[in-house]
C-alpha cells in the first residue's frame, strides 16, 4: 500500500513539473509564432464569425491552450478591428480548439516520439541559426531570432512533455489520495448543479481545464469518480477557465473587455443547458471508454456552443450595452 502511494505521489510530482513545463513551452512557441506575423494572420481572418470560429480552433489547437489564444483575441479586439460578433465565434472555436489535447490524451499518442522528435527539430533550427550567423552577413542581423524548425520543434517538444504530464497525472490519481479534493469530487457527484459548482471553482483555482480534465480521466478510470459526476465538474472547468482572460482584460480598451465578459456568458449559458438537461451528455459518451468518455464528453460540450451561434448578433448588441464604451480606460 505504502509502495502504491509512493508511486502515486511520484506520478503526481513528475507529471506536474512535465505539464507545466509542457504548457510553458507551447505558450513560449506560440508567442515567437506571433511575433513572426501569426498575430496578423489571425487577425485577417477575424473579421467574420465564420472564418473567426474555424481560426480559433486551429490557433488553440496549435497552442493548446483557449487562455493563450483569448489573450491574444483580447488584445486584438482592444484595438477595434475585431467585431464584437466575429470574436464570439472566436470564443466558442477557442472552446472547441482547446479539447483538441484531452483527445490525444485519451488516445495511445507517441509521447516520446513527440519529445524526441522535437529535440531534434530544435537542436537541427539552431544549428542552421548559428550557421547562417556565420557564413551571412544578414544572418548576423538575425542572430536573436529562432528559425522556423527550432519553433516547431519547440512545440513538438512541448506538446510531449504536456502529454507525458498528463499521463502520469491520470496514474497518480489511480493510487494516490487526496483528502481535500477526494471529498470536493464526492460532492460533486451529488447532483449537477453541485458537480458545475465543484468544477467551475478547481479550475478557477488551477487554471487549466486540460489538467482538470487528465485528472478526472484517471479518476473515472480508477471507479472512483462516476461518468455523470465527472462530466458535471468538466461542464463548470469551462465556466472557472474564464477567470484568467476576466483579468487579462482588466483596464482595457471596452471592445476587449467585451471579449472577456462574451466568453464568461457564453460558458454560463452552456452551463445553465447542461444542469437544466444534464442526461443528454452522459448519454452521449457513456459506451466509450472512460478516458475516451471524458475527453468526448468535453469536446461534445463546447461543440454545443454552436446553438448559440444564431444568437450572436443580438450577444453583441447586449455586451455593448453592458460594457459601454465611455472613451476610458477602467
Amino acid at each position: 500500500m505504502l509502495f502504491a502511494e509512493g508511486i502515486g505521489l511520484w506520478n503526481l510530482a513528475l507529471g506536474l513539473v512535465c505539464f507545466v513545463a509542457g504548457f510553458l513551452l507551447l505558450r513560449r512557441s506560440g508567442s515567437v509564432w506571433a511575433a513572426a506575423g501569426g498575430a496578423r494572420f489571425v487577425e485577417k481572418y477575424l473579421a467574420r464569425p465564420g472564418a473567426a470560429f474555424v481560426v480559433a480552433i486551429l490557433a488553440t489547437g496549435l497552442l493548446h491552450s483557449s487562455s493563450a489564444f483569448l489573450a491574444l483575441l483580447v488584445g486584438l479586439s482592444g484595438s477595434g478591428r475585431v467585431p464584437t460578433a466575429a470574436a464570439l465565434g472566436a470564443i466558442l472555436g477557442a472552446n472547441v480548439g482547446t479539447t483538441t489535447t484531452a483527445q490525444l490524451a485519451s488516445l495511445p499518442t507517441p509521447k516520446m516520439l513527440f519529445i524526441l522528435l522535437g529535440l531534434g527539430l530544435f537542436l537541427v533550427g539552431q544549428l542552421y541559426r548559428h550557421v547562417l550567423w556565420l557564413v551571412s552577413r544578414s544572418g548576423r542581423t538575425k542572430a536573436g531570432t529562432a528559425s522556423s524548425p527550432a519553433t516547431f520543434g519547440l512545440l513538438l517538444f512541448g506538446l510531449g512533455l504536456l502529454l507525458l504530464g498528463l499521463e502520469k497525472l491520470g496514474s497518480a490519481a489511480r493510487f494516490a489520495s487526496w483528502p481535500p479534493l477526494a471529498r470536493l469530487l464526492i460532492a460533486a457527484q451529488a447532483s449537477p448543479l453541485a458537480g458545475v459548482l465543484t468544477g467551475t471553482l478547481v479550475s478557477a483555482l488551477i487554471q487549466s481545464s486540460t489538467l482538470l480534465v487528465g485528472i478526472l480521466m484517471g479518476l473515472v478510470a480508477a471507479g472512483k469518480l462516476g461518468l455523470p459526476g465527472a462530466v458535471a465538474v468538466i461542464v463548470g472547468a469551462n465556466v472557472g477557465t474564464t477567470a484568467d482572460v476576466l483579468v487579462v482584460a482588466l483596464g482595457a480598451p471596452a471592445p476587449a473587455r467585451r471579449v472577456a465578459v462574451g466568453h464568461l456568458l457564453l460558458n454560463i449559458a452552456g452551463a445553465v443547458l447542461f444542469v437544466i438537461f444534464p442526461g443528454v451528455l452522459v448519454r452521449l459518451v457513456v459506451r466509450q471508454s472512460p478516458q475516451r468518455a471524458v475527453a468526448w464528453s468535453h469536446t461534445l460540450f463546447n461543440l454545443s456552443g454552436i446553438l448559440f451561434w444564431p444568437l450572436l448578433p443580438s450577444m453583441a448588441r447586449l455586451l455593448e450595452i453592458l460594457v459601454p464604451d465611455n472613451g476610458k480606460e477602467r
